[in-house]
């Protein structure tokens, strides 16, 4: 059969045969579906590009080369842009779905590999870091802002380690600096912000009995069991497993002796729990870092008008 020859894994009939890497791995394709799928390869088989030109009369096929290019990476992409879903991956790893968005942004093809990489780039079973920085970098490189929403979340809330470290290398691959600061920044931010919600609310005064200096006794008890309290080392724990802890701690305990007190009824708690679960439930609903703004003109993130949901 024909597709026992690699060349023709993706097509036999194609007109065009990709000479791929420093291997010369040969892939023959439809230069029409190239053409139509991405700007650069239209401009490359177009008069003014020696590619091109029309095959020779015997009927042989135009041969363009690739030599900077990764023979699978090239393979995955030419079998999106041929509809062969038979050859399309259901599943990538973070490092090779980058290598796609590398390929998508020089060839300007991120429109033909839209829904397969919005599939590639689901980062809910990614834990490392270093993997979510590699789907951050693909979602930008894609322009895929729901993705990279999703994804820069997960790196605020979900990891305390230093961002610095992975900056570098994707800096590299065309990910601005700025990118970096802000995670840092909307980390801080957020925990801050939760810091504000487990803090006692100093609304009203004191009664005689003094039940409202016993009830923030009690409540910050319950925070130091907990682990709640606010640290001088707020790296010790990802965000998101501090929310989690306070929506699981339970109701505040009762303070003895205070319904003797005949002034009891106005007695009001250091600490709202229904309040605390509604703020959380905010925090939680928050989200990433917004590639549209990061896109605009406005030299201050955020300050653009955007029509993406912050």
């Amino acid at each position: 059969m024909a597709e026992d020859n690699p060349c023709d894994r993706i097509t036999a009939d194609g007109d065009t045969i990709l000479v791929i890497g420093p291997e010369e791995a040969r892939l023959c394709v439809h230069s029409f579906l190239l053409q139509a799928a991405s700007k650069v390869f239209k401009a490359m088989f177009g008069p003014h590009f020696k590619e091109g030109q029309r095959s020779e009369l015997d009927g042989s096929k135009k041969e363009i080369l690739l030599p900077e290019d990764d023979a699978d990476v090239m393979t995955v992409v030419c079998a999106v842009i041929h509809h062969r879903n038979d050859l399309t991956p259901g599943q990538m790893l973070p490092s090779e779905v980058l290598q796609i968005a590398v390929v998508a942004d020089k060839y300007d093809c991120r429109v033909a590999l839209k829904h397969a990489t919005h599939h590639w780039l689901d980062h809910r079973n990614v834990g490392s870091l270093k993997e979510l920085m590699q789907l951050m970098t693909a979602a930008y490189l894609l322009n895929q802002a729901e993705a990279f929403s999703a994804i820069t979340y997960a790196i605020i809330m979900e990891h305390t380690d230093s961002y610095i470290s992975f900056a570098q290398d994707q800096i590299d691959f065309g990910v601005p600096w700025e990118v970096f600061y802000l995670l840092n920044a909307k980390r801080d931010s957020i925990r801050k912000q939760l810091d504000v919600i487990l803090s006692v609310k100093d609304e009203y005064d004191d009664c005689s009995c003094n039940y409202k200096a016993k009830s923030t006794y009690s409540y910050l008890r319950q925070l130091r069991k907990e682990g709640l309290l606010p640290s001088p080392d707020p790296d010790h724990e990802p965000v998101l497993k501090r929310i989690k802890k306070a929506e699981q701690m339970g109701p505040q305990s009762d303070v003895e002796g205070s319904v003797s007190c005949e002034n009891y009824r106005w007695h009001r708690p250091a600490h709202s729990r229904e309040i605390m679960l509604k703020d959380l439930q905010e925090l939680k609903d928050s989200k990433g870092l917004c590639l549209y703004c990061l896109a605009a003109p406005s030299r201050v993130y955020g300050e653009s008008q955007c029509s993406f949901e912050h």
